[in-house]
């Protein structure tokens, strides 16, 4: 059964941490955009030019970044269903 606000506000405080999550992931996918790891150019003739150790090291950055993209919406989702009591779990139950 959702719980959400029936007993109160307890659900609350793990939607805002939630919340916060994505928060996080928007400001580390935004720095390392800012910061030049765009997974595109891992696409590019110039990258495959490269040398290797370099390459494995930016693709692994780039790609981190391009998963927070997909992080982001799932933590509002998330953020929003334990808000409203659907995906919220009381700590008290097993």
């Amino acid at each position: 059964m959702p719980h959400g606000f029936a007993n109160g506000t307890e659900s609350i405080i793990p939607a805002l941490t939630r919340l916060g999550h994505a928060i996080i992931f928007i400001v580390l996918n935004v720095a390392l955009l800012i910061a030049g790891f765009d997974a595109d150019y891992c696409a590019t003739e110039e990258f495959a030019k490269g040398p290797f150790v370099s390459n494995v090291w930016f693709y692994v950055v780039a790609m981190q970044a391009r998963k927070f993209m997909f992080f982001i919406p799932w933590c509002f989702t998330d953020a929003a269903l334990i808000a409203c009591g659907l995906a919220f779990k009381d700590g008290g139950e097993k």
